[in-house]
């Protein structure tokens, strides 16, 4: 392990490559499925028992090939994971060894170094994944490896904005709006705020800090789950929508997934104040559309950019969790980001929830790699954002969703309060107990659209 750990940035490439590799043979994989799915489709014509036996052939084909390819597309993103942390791990060591032959000062070879140390740490964990060892993924180990990041991040951040303070008067606005510098000045503010909220969060018992992200987008990026991954038979992942962040968001969705996972024993007929057996997830692992940047290019609402590379991080975050019976909540924006996610083969994500949803992109759930029978759709009456269609096919009219009640919520935003249908309904899904799911009332269209007269 530690000669893997070691390896020059040459042996990064390589296991970049073998990711890219197991990725093509994954996609011609799902291409042969598809191909004996046309197959399939001709052969319905036939008549007696030659179209019966090769139907059935055909469908266990089809059913092999496509979890042949679910897992090696995992491997492979995996693969890729363990490379980009293997590179990274190269480049700190070579820096720290820089400072010290410039004769850099102790504090400056001391930070490069820690910062060298939670590679390793890193690299080891995706290395363990990777070779698939048995609970290689640890909730607890992440959880103390980036609660031990904390206050160096901090220290980093702060340093940083003092550094842009002092010189902030050497800088002209470029026109009228924020200067550049002005820009990263206020989204290290942001940073700072977002520590001090995702720090009381934490102090709160059973949380786990899975995921730690303070350098790439706007937002401090992380995910905090209530109760333990390592042992939970139930896992949900919540990904929030339009103006969601850390330091605005967290601590009550935080409060959602308690509610939540406490709900879910009692979907299944218990009782009590826990639930043990599950674990959710509230994952801010992407910068979500703010509201003053609705005018703002790629990063509107309007736009699906931030929702294509959520959805990418998404993706490879789902396929790092333990492998348990997994539901993944969108919520808003967040459902697009989800339904991108699900674009990726390997996520290991069994149901798919989106409530409040303005499109899915797609026009197929064959696109989303969820397995038939467990996709689902909350429309809550005067929802207006569900009605937009902004993001292309409302989950609703796609062959294959299933729409569950929404009972009392009404608008955006109430999809997951206490003691609602709704509520009822997400964490009936989470427990894996479809017996206690309440469907929508049949209806030719969604009632969202029928309430707005058909908007968008």
């Amino acid at each position: 392990m530690a000669d893997a750990l070691a390896a020059p940035a040459g042996d990064a490439d390589a296991l970049l490559a073998a990711g890219h590799s197991l990725l093509s043979v994954a996609a011609a994989l799902d291409r042969q499925r598809r191909g004996v799915g046309r197959s399939q489709r001709a052969g319905e014509s036939w008549s007696g028992p030659r179209r019966d036996g090769f139907v059935a052939a055909a469908t266990a084909t089809q059913t092999g090939l496509s979890a042949f390819a679910d897992d090696v597309g995992r491997i492979g993103r995996r693969l890729q994971h363990l490379g980009h942390l293997l590179a990274e791990t190269s480049a700190e060591v070579a820096r720290q060894r820089l400072l010290a032959a410039a004769g850099a000062d102790v504090a400056a070879c001391e930070d490069a170094a820690e910062l060298a140390k939670d590679a390793y740490a890193r690299a080891a964990a995706a290395f363990a994944v990777a070779a698939g060892e048995p609970s290689a993924w640890r909730g607890h180990a992440a959880d103390r490896a980036n609660r031990a990041r904390l206050p160096r991040i901090e220290a980093r951040l702060r340093a940083r904005l003092d550094e842009l303070a002092a010189r902030r008067h050497g800088y002209q606005p470029y026109g009228p709006g924020l200067s550049m510098p002005d820009r990263e000045e206020e989204d290290l503010a942001r940073k700072l705020r977002a520590l001090a909220v995702l720090r009381r969060v934490l102090r709160l018992p059973g949380r786990q800090l899975l995921a730690l992200d303070p350098w790439q987008g706007h937002d401090l990026h992380a995910a905090v789950s209530v109760g333990d991954v390592d042992t939970a038979a139930h896992v949900a992942v919540y990904v929030p929508g339009m103006t969601s962040s850390i330091q605005d968001s967290l601590v009550k969705a935080d409060a959602a997934m308690v509610a939540l996972r406490e709900r879910s024993v009692g979907s299944s007929g218990g009782g009590g104040s826990g639930a043990p057996d599950t674990a959710a997830i509230t994952w801010l692992g992407y910068d979500a559309p703010q509201a003053d940047d609705v005018l703002d290019g790629w990063l509107s609402v309007g736009s699906s950019h931030l929702a294509r590379t959520g959805g990418d991080r998404l993706a490879a975050f789902l396929a790092g969790l333990p492998p348990t019976h997994l539901t993944l909540l969108g919520h808003s924006y967040g459902s697009v980001a989800a339904c991108y996610a699900m674009r990726h083969r390997g996520t290991g994500v069994d149901d798919l929830v989106l409530f409040g949803s303005p499109g899915t992109g797609v026009d197929d759930v064959a696109r989303l790699h969820v397995p038939a029978g467990h996709l689902w759709d909350l429309s809550a009456p005067e929802d207006v954002v569900a009605a937009t269609q902004r993001f292309g096919t409302l989950p609703s009219m796609l062959r294959g969703f299933r729409v569950l009640g929404s009972g009392s919520a009404r608008g955006h935003v109430h999809y997951l309060d206490a003691e609602t249908l709704s509520q009822h309904n997400i964490a009936a899904v989470v427990a894996g107990r479809p017996e206690d799911l309440v469907l929508a009332p049949s209806i030719s269209q969604p009632e969202h659209l029928a309430t707005f007269g058909g908007m968008g």
